[in-house]
């Protein structure tokens, strides 16, 4: 984790796009780093020295413009100086605002976040059943060493754990339970969240489902609707078709058999024009505009639109090179396949 972030700051700083979704890096003006054992035996350095004369490097270059990136801090020496020494460590880096991340298993260093501010506690995740890294950074508490259990776990004959458990005494492990409990509440709240989110995402592919189904059941229904009216106008159509011939004579005359006519062909064309579909034939005539185009069923032709007369319910038509009047009832807003 230490040299993930080191490499990303370094290539962000190169204009080398780094592997995230989303990333905020400052402008480092420096870089600096305590990683690994480098004791020099022509310099009489042994691991301690050289981890101090680093760390001093460090602390010369922090600034709230640095990154320092400290591994294993206070270890290389007796625990107890180390200790109190990477203790003073953070007290410098956290007065320089240094932009810092640091690793360490003593157990003082990891009390310091507690007890000042803009510094926080962090350990990488791991499995206490397997014990197996999660490769995940858990922020907001320390973590624990479980050094015995791996010991045994890597071939530590079983013995020797056992005596160094013996050994170990019943210190107050007080802190150890309450990581532990920690842990445990945050995996535990951590998978609850996973489920909480599978199931919102499967709330949403159902919810999304439905709505699509009822928008098909939507549009089927206007389908069937448009048929239906459709199915009506014809028979009205075919009805006043039907009673125009014999009415046709009547219409002009005088007298009671004339009124009887008229009144008749007077309800037909009221019943046609009352119908779903004549009324958004109309409607659509209506909005017509020179240039648009429309369907003539009649004569299975398209159409362009000169002249719409609203009052006459006419809509005047480019046919060829003649120009024609067309009633609105002849016009259609649907072309069939092909056309």
């Amino acid at each position: 984790m230490l040299k993930t972030v080191g490499l990303l700051s370094l290539m962000a700083l190169a204009a080398v796009p780094v592997p995230a979704a989303a990333a905020q890096v400052p402008f480092f003006a420096a870089v600096q780093a305590d990683i690994g054992d480098e004791q020099a035996i022509s310099q009489n350095l042994s691991t301690f020295s050289s981890h101090v004369q680093r760390i001093a490097r460090c602390l010369h270059r922090a600034s709230h413009r640095a990154l320092v990136l400290l591994d294993e801090l206070g270890a290389g020496t007796d625990p107890e100086e180390g200790s109190v020494l990477g203790y003073a460590v953070l007290e410098a880096l956290v007065r320089s605002r240094a932009f810092a991340v640091v690793t360490t298993h003593l157990g003082r260093l990891k009390e310091f976040a507690y007890q000042h501010h803009g510094a926080e506690n962090g350990s990488m995740a791991f499995d206490g059943a397997t014990l197996r890294p999660l490769y995940r950074l858990d922020t907001g508490i320390p973590g624990n060493s479980h050094a015995l259990d791996i010991a045994g776990r890597v071939g530590m004959p079983p013995e020797i754990v056992a005596r160094a458990r013996e050994l170990l005494g019943v210190r107050d492990q007080s802190l150890d339970r309450l990581i532990e409990r920690v842990q445990l509440a945050r995996r535990d709240a951590e998978a609850d969240r996973r489920r909480s989110a599978d199931l919102q995402r499967e709330a949403a592919a159902q919810q999304n489902q439905l709505e699509s189904r009822l928008a098909e059941a939507e549009r089927k229904e206007g389908w069937l609707q448009e048929e239906a009216d459709a199915v009506v106008e014809a028979e009205l159509r075919a009805a006043r078709a039907a009673i125009e011939g014999p009415l046709g004579p009547l219409l002009h005359a005088a007298g009671q058999h004339g009124e009887n006519a008229r009144a008749i062909k007077l309800v037909a064309d009221g019943l046609l024009k009352k119908a779903a579909l004549h009324r958004r034939r109309i409607a659509f005539c209506m909005g017509l505009r020179k240039g648009d185009e429309v369907f003539l069923p009649r004569w299975r032709r398209t159409c362009a639109v000169t002249k719409v007369d609203k009052v006459r319910e006419l809509v005047t038509v480019d046919y060829g090179n003649v120009k024609m009047e067309v009633p609105f009832e002849d016009v259609s807003w649907l072309q069939p396949l092909g056309e």
